[in-house]
């Protein structure tokens, strides 16, 4: 669908004369670099709506956050769904941008998206690792990919059975909260297809 510049508006919002680039954050993932994505905005935090999301987008993101560089894009809520405004939506990057609040996009809390629509990054980043978990090595489609598993006893509990190649033990990013915490993240997250499962425990 075409649309007019007029339709977009520069996310940089203005305190006294100085405009400043708005504060982002990546909630519900044991890693840092990875996650919903919320934006601070009039003293609140919201998030961005999934409507043409994309990879351009979210490396954006990633490198405000010093996060290396995007891996995925994923939209849907599949980091669950967050709460309050929603305050971005059609964002469009170049991928020059240094922030997401520098990319064009609606004007702030105009949207017509719910929260299951919610956008969320996985970077390339490789923060700290101190939580341990295991991955399973498995066949997808004739391409080797690995996925996170959390530990256990019994590798088929965690997932870890029928084209299995191996089961790798390795340590997930930490959480400021530890390892329990990111233990729990893990029991309570996200189904990681390969490509993810390789930037969240560094398979």
């Amino acid at each position: 669908m075409h649309r007019n510049l007029s339709d977009y508006s520069l996310g940089v919002f203005a305190d006294s004369a100085l405009p400043y680039l708005a504060q982002v954050r990546l909630l519900n993932s044991p890693s840092r670099c990875a996650g919903r994505i919320e934006v601070l905005h009039n003293q609140q935090w919201g998030t961005v709506c999934d409507d043409g999301w994309n990879i351009t987008d979210a490396g954006v993101v990633c490198r405000q956050l010093g996060c290396g560089t995007a891996l995925s894009a994923p939209g849907g809520a599949r980091f669950g769904q967050g709460t309050g405004p929603i305050w971005l939506d059609e964002v469009n990057c170049t991928g020059t941008e240094s922030a997401i609040s520098e990319c064009r996009a609606k004007p702030w809390g105009n949207h017509n998206c719910h929260h299951g629509e919610d956008a969320g990054v996985v970077c390339s980043g490789n923060p700290p690792s101190s939580c341990p978990c295991e991955c399973c090595e498995k066949q997808f489609g004739g391409s080797l990919g690995r996925s996170p598993l959390t530990m256990g006893p019994d590798p088929d509990a965690k997932g870890c059975s029928g084209a299995q190649q191996r089961l790798l033990s390795l340590q997930t990013p930490a959480l400021p909260q530890g390892p329990r915490l990111c233990l729990r993240a893990l029991l309570q997250g996200v189904v990681w297809g390969p490509q993810e499962g390789a930037a969240l425990c560094q398979c």
